[in-house]
């Protein structure tokens, strides 16, 4: 079973971080790097100490978080999939606000005979 959840707003107030900051295993391609542990309705997942995620949720800046919830025998597992800021998602609603008021502003005349005949 996989199933995306997307969290934003005060939802990613329901992460929560779990004490503790931990190495990655030898054998791995992360080994000599840091990763911390964060829980959302019980499952957990872990997020590089490098990544922006840590910080953005560190600082209460995190707006948005992309989980996706897979089972693992009875265990669910989560994995971090993608996050926003709020400072991103400020500055993407005045870019979406400002181009939806030039494309419902733009009303250009009907050009007709009349018109034409005024402009000479």
């Amino acid at each position: 079973m996989n199933k995306e959840i997307n969290l934003k707003g005060r939802d990613v107030l329901k992460i929560k971080a779990l004490p503790g900051v931990f190495d990655y295993k030898e054998d791995t391609k992360m080994k000599g790097k840091k990763y911390r542990r964060f829980s959302y309705n019980g499952a957990v997942f872990i997020a590089n100490t490098e990544d922006e995620f840590v910080t953005l949720k560190d600082s209460g800046k995190l707006y948005s978080a992309d989980l996706q919830l897979t089972m693992d025998g009875e265990k669910a597992v989560l994995t971090l999939l993608n996050q926003t800021s709020s400072t991103q998602e400020k500055e993407m609603a005045k870019t979406e606000s400002e181009l939806n008021y030039i494309l419902n502003s733009f009303n250009p005349a009907k050009v007709d005979e009349s018109l034409l005949n005024d402009l000479a």
